[in-house]
């Protein structure tokens, strides 16, 4: 209990019922910050193949992602009613969200995931 205190005042501290689910957990959310930079490392990226500065690319990147945390953070919907509130139909984030479906971009990302799962159980054991 001790220790729980101490770690829940630096974030939210969660109790797992199994050991083997520490892979998993370390897939997701020790690995996550460097996968929400690699995405918005790629927003900026397109920013400026569409012709803003890089300088402007990434405070819109930084800002939309502020945005959408506090989104979530605060609010009660689901993540699929937030990307349908978001997503009008035949507009603009809908054509960006085809594109990400039609290159199965969920998968990837799953068995991205599940490849770090593996290698958290590879380490562990030696």
């Amino acid at each position: 209990m001790l220790v729980e205190n101490l770690l829940s005042t630096t974030g939210r501290t969660l109790y797992l019922k199994e050991e083997k689910q520490l892979n998993a957990v370390t897939a997701l959310s020790g690995s996550g910050p460097a996968y929400f930079f690699y995405f918005m490392k790629h927003l900026v990226d397109a920013g400026v193949k569409m012709g803003l500065d890089e300088h402007v690319s990434n405070i819109l990147a930084k800002q939309t992602m502020l945005g959408a945390f506090h989104l979530i953070n605060n609010g009660q919907k689901t993540l699929d009613e937030y990307i349908t509130s978001v997503a009008s139909k035949g507009g603009t984030t809908e054509a960006a969200l085809k594109t990400f479906n039609e290159h199965d971009m969920g998968e990837v990302i799953i068995k991205a995931l599940q490849n770090a799962e593996s290698r958290a159980e590879e380490l562990s054991i030696k």
